[in-house]
């Protein structure tokens, strides 16, 4: 039997180490024996144990939910109460008896996830089905993060012609306490039967009322789990290579000429995938990095098969190197950073001089974006992997505290006007940071950032290894928000990345909440539905309070 355990004055860090505080009650869900592999019971079990425990809570302080604590900003964390539902993590397959009489779903296309499980424990037991392996549709760059948290705040997709990982989710079930345990999926594209009302206390079947549940922002209450949308089997291969960019490839970009672009790279097949990190400071000169995904009938293999390096990115790297040369730790702490394996990096590239205690993280950091591979003739001469392990290796834990990630969408149609607007915004500024565009299409949930049809997801990646260098990035970053607003290029932060956040961002994009057709007026409607005055009270979290959302 699942339980329920408590611990006092607990020292807690979220996984990329951006908060860090002592809480005074973190409590954790323990899974106990599991039931039989059926999705209702693994459902009823858990939402049984966490109503009774979010009723007994003492008092009305809010309560911070974690799965596996994956967003940098306060989204997440709590430093009064803390619930860590890590272990809210079986999954089974939607069987034929579970399904409504009119969804478009047969037996085993879908399957019932705990809020807790990650991606990874996804791809893996829909992959390795022996009676009928299936895939998961799209990811974010790893699967580490909680299904339930990555939904939570429309984390970006991995496809391109498709949104963010919230788009695979047909179903939720919420487990808010006494009296509230709710399931809540589309009218139009109903999924379980009457399980779903033998397990819940209210189902809701209402397209707006999921949309708005969807994209929750921790503040809907507590995502028991989920049923998730698979698809069938296939492989890919990643490919990676350098090449300047032009205008004319900017053009092909901006209309989602993926084909002409794949072409143009020596590729003439449509990719699932393709994303491209550029140079913010010359985006038209340095060599940028491009990463397509193709369909392969190539034998799967375990690794990506050996490669050897392309041409110097030293252009790009020296963006990252630079603020290392700039920091206090002191001159006494430096040395030479030793030559790395050839087989790693191109013999030519510079070797900057790091400081001791960053070698080891500012080399895998520097492996992460050097690793640009002279690409086979074809697809087939590097082997094929399935989603699930293309995506399988998380970041390297010396990067946690080293990389400063902040995001934000805008729309795909103004990218010939943003790019060299963003670049021009920064000239003069620290080179430690790089750009990565990503491309999404009708990314789900009312408050999903990537609110446009078609949506840039632009990644600011830099350095935050010490706090002057970190703040350096977020000016950056400010100016770059400011040069889209004075050119009336609209967009929507990351909401669970690093970055400025405001209200009157948020209202920007999703607002005013006085017009009660707003995104923001409906998303609260919902929000009372799902909770009541005193669930609203327990499930908040800094971030909602500081954006106006609590």
């Amino acid at each position: 039997m699942a339980d329920i355990v408590l611990e006092r004055d607990r020292a807690w860090t979220n996984y990329h180490e951006t908060q860090a505080f002592t809480v005074a009650e973190h409590y954790r869900y323990i899974r106990g024996n599991a039931p039989a592999p059926d999705g209702p019971a693994l459902f009823g079990a858990s939402a049984q144990r966490l109503c009774e425990h979010l009723g007994a809570l003492p008092g009305r302080a809010a309560a911070g939910l974690l799965g596996r604590a994956w967003s940098l900003s306060d989204i997440v964390g709590n430093p009064a109460r803390q619930l860590e539902l890590d272990q809210l993590d079986g999954i089974a397959w939607v069987e034929g008896v579970h399904l409504h009489h009119r969804t478009r779903l047969a037996p085993r296309q879908a399957v019932f996830v705990g809020g807790g499980a990650t991606w990874k424990q996804v791809a893996d037991f829909v992959e390795n089905d022996r009676q009928s392996p299936r895939t998961i549709v799209t990811s974010g760059s790893h699967l580490a993060q909680s299904v339930a948290g990555s939904i939570g705040t429309a984390t970006g997709g991995s496809r391109l012609g498709y949104g963010g990982v919230q788009n695979q989710i047909i179903a939720i079930h919420f487990a808010n306490g006494p009296g509230r345990s709710i399931w809540v999926e589309r009218a139009s594209d109903p999924v379980i039967g009457h399980v779903a009302g033998d397990l819940c206390d209210t189902v809701i079947r209402n397209d707006g009322v999921f949309e708005d549940a969807l994209v929750h922002l921790g503040g809907m209450g507590l995502v028991n789990g989920v049923v998730v949308e698979t698809a069938a089997p296939a492989r890919f291969t990643m490919l990676k290579m350098t090449k300047p960019v032009d205008a004319t490839w900017l053009s092909w970009l901006q209309a989602g000429d993926y084909d002409a672009i794949a072409a143009w790279l020596g590729y003439p097949q449509a990719p699932v995938y393709y994303e491209v990190q550029v140079d913010p400071f010359a985006w038209d000169k340095t060599p940028a990095i491009h990463t397509l995904y193709l369909r392969t009938e190539a034998p799967l293999i375990d690794t990506p098969a050996p490669t050897r390096p392309n041409v110097p990115v030293a252009g790009l790297l020296g963006n990252l190197g630079w603020a290392l040369s700039r920091t206090d730790l002191g001159a006494e702490a430096c040395t030479a950073r030793p030559a790395p394996a050839a087989n790693r990096f191109p013999d030519t590239e510079p070797h900057p001089a790091w400081c001791q205690d960053m070698r080891n993280a500012l080399a895998d950091l520097h492996a992460y974006y050097s690793t640009c591979l002279i690409t086979p003739t074809t697809p087939e001469q590097s082997g094929a992997q399935t989603w699930g392990q293309l995506h399988a290796t998380p970041p390297a834990p010396s990067q946690k505290a080293l990389i400063y990630s902040a995001a934000f969408a805008f729309s795909q149609d103004r990218l010939m006007r943003a790019l060299p607007i963003m670049s021009k915004a920064v000239q003069g500024r620290p080179r430690h940071f790089l750009f990565t565009l990503r491309f999404t299409r009708s990314a789900a949930g009312t408050m999903a950032y990537a609110r446009f049809p078609r949506s840039v997801v632009l990644d600011f990646e830099g350095l935050k290894v010490t706090p002057e260098i970190a703040a350096a990035c977020e000016e950056s970053l400010t100016l770059i928000h400011r040069a889209l607003r004075s050119a009336r290029i609209a967009f929507s932060p990351h909401w669970a990345k690093l970055g400025p956040i405001d209200p009157t961002t948020i209202a920007r994009g999703f607002g005013p909440e006085t017009d009660p057709e707003s995104r923001i007026a409906r998303w609260k409607v919902t929000r009372d539905l799902l909770l009541g005055a005193e669930g609203k009270r327990l499930f908040r979290n800094a971030a909602l309070e500081r954006w106006g959302l609590a």
